[in-house]
């Protein structure tokens, strides 16, 4: 039995008991009743013991503050206490035994063999009779996973995630998968305009250099770094977010053009957007600003070398947490710089759901609790409870409007043990992305504008007031709006999630292909002139046909088009 049931069974025993001596004192008979004693029979009303499900999720802080007041709430309007069990490691073995925890996330590819061995349950009768929120608020996705992720039974093997159109950014500033500069020396240039081409940005970037070729400690200062540590996911997203008009698919040689729409296939054309940064990179050690140790660094590495201010610039702007965090008491830090005719990342239409699934086991006791939970985290109360906290406790309106208070947003800025103790923000990967509350704000607090304002350091209001914006996310918002800059809106998200998983001797050449291009990328950067470049570069693209990447791209290419084709008009 677990010590939080024992303990919760303990306490009701001894309220029970409690309850026992308190109507000792009240003596009745069948016709009577003794001075100070009721007029009615006593009665006492034992709460159950609470019920534990448990969350296989890859953190287990949450366990650690069972006496938070989202914990505390949870209890009193449920009557549960969630346990999360870590099952990362061993996520393949339980999924193959079984032996799974109440409730979870999964690929959707991950479906076929869970469904196939009874280990995960239909849960369409639970939503019918528990799940009010989830149909109202993720309608159009379960409608999509009834009708193509079932086999055609109309079975419902999980909850969506996403249900909604992904904003360009959080709060007050844009998504920062894109080109991120150091300011200071970016304004120190006069803030060039950088248009949708590499070019443009090595112009900048080289310039950026000159001004500052070593750190105060004397260390040397690069330009962009590259990163290979997680394979190609560095390159081929790094390569697709200047240009903003590419979407990534679920196979690196494959990318899609969110403006017309087409796939590109990225290892072996010569003008895809991975040959294109490639030649960036190439051109970059031309010049003497590349970090070449940044082919063999891991993100700490890179996170380290930011901090110490030896880039200028990267295409993450998640590598600059440190810096930003060590450069605000100078007022500087690196910012997402906005690309004339490129794109934004974001704004993608997840309305129809995402490719992963919330799914309960087969051996769950209590289903009906873990579904009233779920319907909570899809709920405009549950998603703004869980995201931002209890009204009065941690938020209040004023004037109409809610707003995180003092002690919380400090608790938030600081991120310790203190904000740990509050029990926000645990549930995230199973709520919904923050929408509208029927209060007319977004569900999550710590997103809007009001707390944000409040929030800005001064570097933060400098970059924006040099947009002559109250926020640098309004005015991409801006860009966006009028056609300057491209989201990923256009992309229909069905067909990927509806796309199969390789075969077994596809993914092989594909691993096989991806090996090749890691190495291979790294020998075309550093090539020592522009004909051993190109050698390289077409060695490269004959080696991963060789290995029979087109197979995987052709199958890839029909797959998709096809499932477009079949897919009625979105709503």
């Amino acid at each position: 039995m677990s010590k939080l049931v024992r303990f919760f069974s303990i306490l009701t025993v001894l309220l029970m008991l409690f309850a026992l001596v308190s109507c000792a004192g009240q003596e009745t008979t069948a016709g009577t009743t003794k001075p100070g004693a009721t007029t009615a029979a006593a009665t006492t009303t034992v709460k159950e013991d609470p019920i534990v499900i448990t969350d296989g999720m890859d953190s287990i802080t949450w366990n650690d503050y069972q006496d938070s007041p989202i914990a505390q709430y949870l209890l009193d309007k449920f009557n549960i206490i969630i346990e999360m069990v870590d099952i990362t490691e061993q996520k393949e073995a339980l999924m193959a035994s079984g032996d799974l925890p109440d409730f979870f996330i999964i690929g959707a590819e991950q479906r076929g063999s869970l469904i196939e061995s009874g280990f995960i349950i239909d849960m369409n009768d639970l939503v019918e009779q528990y799940g009010p929120d989830i149909e109202k608020n993720a309608g159009l996705a379960l409608d999509f996973l009834r009708e193509y992720w079932s086999d055609g039974s109309g079975a419902l093997y999980g909850l969506p995630g996403g249900n909604t159109y992904e904003p360009i950014g959080y709060g007050i500033l844009p998504a920062d998968f894109g080109l991120n500069l150091n300011w200071s020396l970016y304004e120190q240039l006069g803030y060039p305009e950088v248009t949708n081409n590499w070019d443009s940005v090595l112009s900048v970037v080289e310039d950026m250099v000159a001004l500052q070729p070593t750190t105060a400690d004397g260390l040397a200062v690069y330009g962009l770094p590259a990163f290979s540590a997680w394979g190609m996911w560095g390159h081929v997203l790094f390569s697709i977010t200047l240009p903003g008009s590419y979407s990534d698919m679920s196979v690196w040689s494959m990318v899609l053009n969110n403006k017309t729409l087409e796939l590109t296939d990225n290892y072996t054309d010569p003008q895809s957007p991975l040959w294109n940064y490639v030649e960036f990179l190439y051109q970059e050690n031309q010049l003497g600003i590349f970090d070449t140790d940044s082919l063999i660094a891991s993100w700490e590495d890179l996170g380290t070398k930011a901090a110490n201010g030896q880039y200028v610039g990267g295409m993450w702007g998640a590598m600059f947490s440190s810096a930003n965090s060590l450069m605000a008491v100078d007022n500087n830090g690196y910012a997402t710089i906005p690309v004339t005719n490129g794109g934004v990342w974001g704004g993608s239409d997840w309305r129809y759901g995402q490719k992963n699934l919330r799914c309960i086991s087969a051996n769950a006791e209590h289903p009906e609790k873990v579904i009233e939970f779920l319907n909570f985290c899809y709920s405009t109360e549950g998603n703004r409870i869980l995201n931002s906290g209890i009204e009065g406790v941690h938020w209040d309106y004023i004037d109409g409007v809610p707003n995180i208070n003092e002690e919380t947003a400090t608790k938030y800025k600081e991120n310790g043990i203190a904000w740990k103790e509050t029990g926000i923000g645990y549930f995230t990967n199973y709520l919904m992305a923050s929408f509208l509350h029927e209060d007319g704000f977004y569900t999550n607090l710590f997103y809007s504008k009001q707390f944000n304002l409040s929030a800005m350091n001064d570097f933060q209001k400098k970059v924006a007031n040099h947009y002559g914006m109250d926020t640098q996310l309004e005015y991409f918002q801006a860009k966006v709006d009028s056609g300057d800059m491209i989201s990923q809106a256009a992309v229909d998200r069905r067909i990927g999630n509806m796309m199969p998983i390789l075969t077994d001797d596809l993914n092989r050449i594909k691993s096989e292909a991806d090996a090749a291009m890691v190495t291979g990328i790294a020998q075309c950067i550093l090539s020592a002139n522009d004909s051993e470049y190109e050698a390289n570069k077409t060695a490269l693209i004959e080696q991963v046909k060789t290995l029979g990447i087109e197979t995987v791209t052709d199958w890839f290419r029909e797959q998709y088009e096809t499932l477009g084709s079949t897919l009625p008009p979105k709503e």
